[in-house]
């Protein structure tokens, strides 16, 4: 990572560059930054500037070649222990709006992810033989981020064939959607694999819990009409019958010691079935992992959605990504998976909404609930769950790493 600067007040502060630069003026006259992480969406950015016109007539950053589209920006939250990256990507809009009575010009801009490349381009194609992991491996290749992709599961046999009609974007989250999966870039990095859930957890967000307290407005919802069984019915050509698959796991770990399943059947309620239709199998292991993948899309049936205050929490809340929650009591503490951040910045304050999804009820008895020890040898600020899939970036230029 570049040499920049932290945070001078020893508190927080936020930075931004843009293809690698540090314009000083330009970070006096930020307003907000607000970066959104979201499973279903990926990471975009959006910058407030307050502009006032030059002696000459001339407008500030609106000639500035480096803040046109298609350049490169990175936000930074410093933090007295560490410095981390929030967001790198590439400015896709800049919209301006006068402001008579202040005489001054409103400047946003705003960015996406790398992943952008990818959707470019619709495509007509027919893939034959090939896993859907093995069609991500080679798609993520053609665009050299680096590939973090799942082994096929179960036997890894592959359909006979599948039809893209539509960007690579588009395609290869389809096809994440089918097996349960998440496909998302960050940074130089693309991702095509299940919830990590037995990853150590982030720092620990805690509520009504004295001096330790970082989280405000935590509240939590339980969805009991979530699905528990999934079934798949097929057409075997070889017997010329229709096989009916199910499945009553998806294959995730358990974050709680109630699942949902477990509750409806303590008090006799019929599980909760849920049938897929239009889809063509051609195998029992096609189907069955199908049906194992409508659970794994839906079977996050507690949520939990708060606002965490940066400074007190001391690092950045990543979604994808595990988190222990302690105060909220024996059914909600526990570690969840965490779905959606939005991070709200200015140049000396840091928020975090953040929404978490969970499969179960309870304590499983092993989270750690203490964080981290004095004597450990990692940040304080980052707890004990250092980031192990840290966003990567370039010293300059204006393209996102590995490109």
């Amino acid at each position: 990572m570049p040499a920049i600067p932290t945070a001078s007040d020893r508190s927080f502060s936020c930075t931004v560059r843009v293809n690698g630069s540090v314009d000083a003026s330009m970070l006096q006259c930020i307003q907000s930054v607000t970066v959104e992480e979201d499973l279903d969406v990926g990471s975009s950015c959006a910058i407030e500037l307050q502009a006032c016109r030059n002696d000459d007539g001339s407008w500030p950053y609106l000639e500035d070649e480096n803040l046109q589209v298609w350049n490169r920006v990175t936000v930074y939250a410093a933090f007295p222990k560490q410095t981390e990256v929030v967001f790198d990507g590439y400015i896709s809009h800049v919209d301006c709006q006068t402001n008579e009575s202040q005489s001054n010009m409103t400047v946003s801009i705003r960015g996406v992810d790398a992943s952008y490349h990818m959707n470019q381009e619709d495509k007509a194609r027919i893939w034959r033989g090939k896993t859907y992991e093995d069609i991500a491996k080679e798609i993520i290749a053609d665009y050299e981020f680096k590939p973090i992709v799942a082994e096929p599961p179960g036997t890894g046999e592959p359909p006979l064939q599948i039809a893209q009609r539509g960007s690579d974007h588009r395609f290869l989250r389809e096809l994440a959607r089918r097996r349960g999966y998440e496909f998302y870039v960050l940074g130089g990095n693309a991702y095509f694999r299940p919830p990590q859930l037995a990853e150590t957890p982030q720092k620990l967000i805690a509520v009504n819990f004295g001096d330790e307290t970082n989280c405000r407005n935590l509240r939590f919802q339980t969805d009991g009409t979530a699905p528990t069984v999934a079934q798949v019915t097929y057409f075997d050509a070889m017997e010329g019958t229709a096989v009916t698959d199910t499945a009553e796991s998806s294959g995730l770990d358990d974050l709680g010691t109630q699942p949902l399943s477990s509750l409806r059947g303590a008090v006799a309620m019929p599980q909760s079935r849920r049938i897929a239709r239009g889809h063509g199998f051609h195998s029992g292991a096609q189907a069955s992992e199908y049906a194992a993948g409508m659970l794994r899309r839906n079977g996050w049936w507690v949520t939990g959605a708060g606002t965490l205050d940066g400074l007190l929490y001391g690092a950045v809340l990543r979604s994808r990504k595990t988190v222990t929650v302690k105060g909220a009591g024996r059914n909600y503490n526990g570690v969840y998976y965490v779905r959606k951040v939005q991070h709200r910045l200015t140049m000396r304050t840091y928020d975090m909404q953040f929404e978490l999804v969970r499969n179960a009820l309870g304590q499983l008895g092993s989270e750690n609930f203490e964080g981290e020890s004095s004597s450990a040898t990692s940040s304080p600020a980052m707890g004990g769950g250092i980031d192990t899939d840290p966003i990567e970036v370039a010293a300059d230029g204006p393209r996102v790493l590995p490109a």
